[in-house]
């Protein structure tokens, strides 16, 4: 063989493997991963990618250090970096997030950096405090109790009844968080002297609780009836055919009943709107007077004010009677008739407790009228002998 052809085929079978010696290293080029973005993200959210490139194979991703430990992930395949503990992703305790990311290819291996800066956002905070309320017992259904108040930095607040001691007793407003009575029922003194519940306030996912507190006030035999017989009205009312209705009323207004047995009437209930003094008397079947005096009730609730023990029977009629004696004008005498919506049907027979209204009648100066499609509404209470 020709020497100078050996030399030359040694030379070329060098090269050749010499170039396949280099085409099997493997190379990894990545740069550092840095990215800005708001804080409070969600679970698994993705941040980015990690921008990593090789010449052969696949590149596996993992992180080997952070400055708070857990609170990002890497797939180890894709190079995503996600949120892993969103908590920590806090601008007021944490404004960055960094770490080392492992980038390999068998032995072949990169690291780089990772700088989360996270942006200040406003977020949303929602507070409430707790609420004490005193009311009478044996309210009417629907009763304002009072007003559920929180506040909230942005937006409105949503109000709901999260639990309560006694199922439905309660309701509230879910727009404006007035608290109102549902089933009057549950608010007796003597079986639930105290009623409790607790009102969530919502802005979207963000809310606070308020511990909600009732306290009853025990009311006397006499004015429980009271309340009781303002019940009965409020019950026509709510069935949707009656109201009731405050309007311009005459200067004399009384209404006739029967008792189904022996009572002691004991207090009369009144509201005023001008807060002038009326006399309120009660007669029997031969107009004998049997209790007269005058009295200033309040202009904002139905006042009951108290009477000496005056024993009705069974099988006969009386009347109360309202009657407005100084007054400079018809504004002076306005007052709260209970009525059937279109004012065309009788209210009466109106049966309330041991009380059963037959008849009404109001007078101007000169005459007296019988009207049956109203009654002046004035409570009364009573007891047993």
């Amino acid at each position: 063989m020709n020497l100078s052809y050996t030399k030359l085929l040694f030379f070329s079978l060098f090269i050749l493997f010499s170039c396949n010696h280099d085409e099997d290293i493997t190379t990894i080029t990545a740069s550092d991963f840095a990215v800005t973005m708001d804080e409070n993200p969600s679970s698994q959210q993705v941040i980015g990618k990690i921008n990593a490139t090789t010449n052969q194979g696949n590149l596996k991703y993992e992180i080997i250090s952070q400055n708070l430990p857990g609170a990002m992930g890497l797939n180890s395949s894709t190079g995503e970096l996600f949120v892993a503990d969103p908590n920590l992703f806090d601008y007021e305790t944490h404004p960055t997030i960094s770490g080392v990311a492992k980038i390999s290819n068998g032995t072949v291996f990169k690291d780089i950096q990772i700088t989360i800066s996270l942006k200040d956002v406003l977020e949303t905070t929602v507070s409430i405090h707790d609420f004490t309320f005193s009311i009478n017992e044996n309210p009417t259904n629907q009763m304002l109790i009072g007003k559920i108040t929180g506040t909230t930095n942005v937006g409105n607040l949503t109000y709901s009844i999260e639990s309560q001691s006694n199922t439905n007793a309660l309701k509230i407003d879910a727009a404006t968080g007035n608290l109102y009575v549902l089933t009057r029922s549950y608010f007796d003194f003597e079986t639930n002297p105290v009623i409790t519940a607790i009102v969530k306030a919502s802005n979207n996912t963000v809310s606070a609780l308020s511990n909600i507190k009732i306290i009853l006030k025990d009311l006397n035999s006499c004015d429980e009836e009271n309340a009781n017989m303002e019940n009965d009205f409020a019950d026509y009312v709510n069935s949707g055919n009656y109201s009731i209705h405050t309007t311009m009323d005459l200067a004399t207004h009384e209404y006739t009943f029967q008792v189904t047995e022996a009572i002691n009437l004991c207090s009369v209930g009144y509201q005023s709107y001008t807060g002038k003094p009326c006399v309120i008397e009660i007669v029997d079947e031969n107009n004998t007077v049997l209790y007269s005096n005058i009295f200033t009730f309040s202009t904002t609730h139905q006042d009951y004010k108290s009477l000496p023990l005056i024993n009705l029977q069974p099988n006969k009629n009386y009347t109360i009677r309202r009657r407005f004696e100084n007054y400079n004008n018809t504004s002076d005498i306005i007052g709260k008739l209970f009525h059937t919506n279109d004012y065309s049907s009788s209210v009466v027979p109106f049966v309330t407790g041991k009380i059963i209204i037959t008849q009404s009648r109001y007078y101007d100066l000169y005459n007296s009228t019988i009207n049956k499609s109203s009654i002046p509404y004035i409570t009364l209470g009573y007891s047993l002998p």
